[in-house]
């Protein structure tokens, strides 16, 4: 039976951090981390994934503090780098141009407990974060089922900022957690139909990007009657 897909990945990571001597309340932590990674296609006529390169490193701080025996404070920032090379290449018999693109982000977080007592705990949290496309959403052409899919070279990088605020009660015989959460999507990347269809009849969706928007809320209540 010959072969419909035939592709070699390789993929090196490597990741070095340190942590900081500081007071017994204080910790902080610092490192870098990467990532290469290499696709390769045979002979086989199916390329899900184009030949392509992709090259990762970032280097991160995080730091830790606890005040007054009831409050802890966390905060954290990373950067990031990512090129993702393609060479031209031919999907569905047409030949796409190709990419090369390099994307850098800075992700964030602000984060605290406040321990009232041994039952009672506030958290809060404020972050930023990002997504950078994958190679698949920024080469796709072809079919998948019964649609045509096809992707998008000029997508950007998806960020968003995220708020939450819990409240956790904690007893021997009951617990009750109440948690909201706020999140704003910049660029949110996601595939969509279009009008357009193949040769074929087949309907084309494409990648895409608008602005999302998610929030929302959960209560949970155990209660653990004595035996």
């Amino acid at each position: 039976v010959p072969l419909l897909v035939d592709m070699q990945l390789n993929t090196y990571t490597y990741k070095l951090q340190t942590l900081f001597p500081t007071n017994e309340k204080t910790k902080v932590i610092l490192g870098i981390q990467g990532m290469d990674q290499t696709n390769k296609n045979g002979e086989a006529p199916q390329h899900v994934i184009p030949d392509a390169r992709l090259s990762d490193f970032s280097v991160f701080g995080l730091g830790q503090h606890y005040h007054w025996n009831k409050l802890m404070i966390q905060a954290g920032a990373r950067w990031d780098y990512r090129y993702i090379n393609v060479p031209v290449h031919i999907a569905s018999v047409d030949t796409l141009q190709k990419i090369s693109k390099a994307y850098q982000n800075m992700s964030a977080s602000l984060g605290a407990t406040l321990n009232l007592s041994d039952s009672i705990h506030f958290r809060f949290n404020l972050a930023s974060a990002f997504r950078n496309p994958n190679i698949a959403e920024l080469t796709q052409f072809g079919e998948h089922g019964t649609r045509f899919e096809q992707g998008n070279p000029y997508l950007k990088s998806q960020n968003n900022l995220e708020a939450d605020l819990s409240f956790h009660y904690h007893s021997r015989h009951a617990t009750m957690d109440i948690a909201g959460f706020y999140n704003n999507i910049y660029n949110y990347i996601h595939l969509a139909p279009t009008n357009d269809t193949t040769n074929n009849g087949d309907k084309i969706y494409r990648y895409s990007q608008f602005h999302a928007l998610l929030y929302g809320g959960a209560l949970t209540i155990h209660v653990h009657p004595p035996s």
